[in-house]
């Protein structure tokens, strides 16, 4: 299951599985229902679409289970979410909770669901959880996100101690600058200057949102088998020349 399924990240997560002999179906869960049925139009009957706000606690269980039903679920990708711009003394409790909400709420709903699931077959499974190089460093107006990336990665690391019983892998993957719509509106909107971002990581260029796809693959499977509450950076050597 990829929530986030429709655009940027999450979208090439679902291609990315889609064209993989191993995985038989792909859950794909998002709130924009035309972007969804596009994503099913294009990858064919291999994959299925479910409206849903991962904020519902409740929604999301339902979906896993029917989802479910015909078969098992071996992995999750949490990549829904969202951001906002304001200047940190005017962030009120509304705005907070409209990012904190879909980033550690929904994540933390989809993978308790999930890893019931994981559980209930006794085979485990793998869940990796979308953060940011923004949980790292101090990005000015942004203040929701970055707390929410943070979040995510403290959440990753218990529940990869509390799972790991149960056969459940949780990792995170923090990438840099990419090449998705959500980037490409915030630097059109002023949040950010693209090219100077560019310029400060290693590999001077934006990341292609499939380079992100291809980490994650990797997290879900037996290839990762040892590796659990790690947060890997997927960034171009962003990271490191912040450093």
């Amino acid at each position: 299951m990829v929530t986030g399924a429709a655009s940027g990240i999450g979208r090439a997560v679902v291609q990315a599985l889609a064209a993989e002999e191993r995985v038989r179906h792909v859950t794909a869960v998002d709130l924009a229902q035309e972007q969804l049925e596009e994503v099913v139009r294009l990858l064919g009957p291999h994959v299925s679409a479910f409206v849903c706000d991962v904020r519902d606690r409740v929604r999301i269980r339902s979906v896993v289970e029917e989802a479910g039903s015909d078969g098992i679920f071996t992995g999750l990708v949490n990549a829904a979410g969202n951001y906002s711009v304001t200047p940190s003394l005017e962030v009120d409790h509304s705005e907070l909770m409209a990012v904190l909400e879909p980033h550690v709420g929904g994540t933390l709903y989809a993978s308790q669901a999930v890893a019931r699931a994981f559980i209930d077959h006794g085979k485990g499974g793998s869940i990796v959880n979308m953060s940011s190089v923004a949980a790292g460093f101090a990005w000015p107006q942004r203040l929701p996100y970055a707390i929410a990336k943070a979040g995510v990665e403290a959440m990753t690391r218990t529940l990869a101690v509390e799972w790991a019983e149960h056969r459940v892998r949780v990792n995170a993957i923090a990438p840099g600058y990419v090449d998705t719509p959500m980037v490409r509106d915030a630097a059109a909107r002023g949040v950010f200057d693209l090219e100077m971002r560019v310029r400060q990581s290693a590999l001077k260029r934006l990341a292609d949102p499939h380079e992100i796809a291809t980490t994650v693959l990797f997290l879900l499977s037996e290839a990762s088998s040892f590796i659990t509450g790690a947060t890997i950076r997927v960034d171009g050597g962003f990271g490191v020349l912040k450093d």
